[in-house]
């Protein structure tokens, strides 16, 4: 009897004490094995910040090596995200501040910071030195170049600018308009015609910077006469300057480039 008593009860389940002790095996396993996930997660979002940042840093070199082969000046860009060809999920361009959504990636323009929110919601930056970026030399000065620099012979009638420098110039640069080049070694300075701008031209043979615009120049009797030098440096309308420097290690415009992470 005692016994088909005893193989009922066990047949309806823990009794309050087994119950009690699975609660608590399952609670301490609990208090480890969250942690380990939290952590485990943690560190795969590290791993996946390391790996933008380091195309980023791939990318920025190799533009700043385009660069120095095809206008003689290293330099990076003032957004370190546009090195990239494909941006990491949740870059938002229009973002100019820190992220503050899960998964995004913004560059602080204000800070000069790139920016990181974790799915825990932490966020995380990196400062970013660009240098002159390019664009600005001393004084305000902006870098046109001659795309065929390093040609036998350096004389041509025409010259290369960045198409976004012809963007938010063009009446400067357009057909019939007067430019003054100023050789900054004696200060002599020459009066030319812009004679014609071609369109945006991309990946040029012996140029494989993409959009740039081709000036050319005619001198006041209706000939091309915009011929220099290996070596020759002008300005153009005291805003604009040129450099017909053959491409050198040591003539780099690079910035302090991207830091250690920090937390914001």
């Amino acid at each position: 009897m005692n016994k088909r008593i005893i193989k009922i009860t066990r047949e309806r389940g823990f009794t309050l004490i087994e119950l009690v002790v699975v609660t608590i095996i399952l609670g301490i396993l609990a208090m480890v094995a969250i942690p380990r996930y939290m952590n485990s997660v943690g560190s795969a979002e590290i791993a996946a910040e390391d790996d933008v940042i380091s195309s980023i840093n791939e990318g920025l070199e190799t533009h700043a090596l385009d660069m120095l082969t095809s206008t003689g000046r290293a330099y990076w860009l003032s957004n370190p995200f546009d090195a990239l060809k494909t941006k990491p999920t949740g870059y938002d361009a229009a973002d100019t501040d820190d992220a503050d959504t899960d998964g995004e990636w913004t560059y602080n323009t204000a800070t000069n910071r790139i920016t990181h929110q974790r799915k825990d919601e932490t966020k995380w930056y990196w400062d970013y030195g660009a240098g002159s970026a390019g664009l600005t030399a001393t004084g305000g000065n902006v870098m046109a170049w001659h795309t065929y620099h390093y040609n036998s012979g350096y004389n041509q009638n025409f010259f290369g600018i960045d198409g976004a420098i012809y963007d938010a110039n063009s009446s400067v640069f357009a057909n019939g308009e007067p430019i003054m080049i100023t050789d900054v070694s004696t200060g002599n300075s020459y009066n030319y015609t812009i004679s014609h701008v071609t369109g945006a031209n991309n990946s040029q043979t012996g140029n494989e910077h993409d959009n740039v615009r081709y000036l050319y120049i005619l001198d006041s009797d209706g000939t091309g006469a915009f011929g220099w030098e290996h070596g020759w440096v002008f300005y153009i309308q005291d805003s604009w300057y040129l450099t017909n420097t053959a491409p050198s290690d040591n003539n780099h415009a690079v910035g302090t480039g991207i830091g250690a992470r920090n937390s914001l």
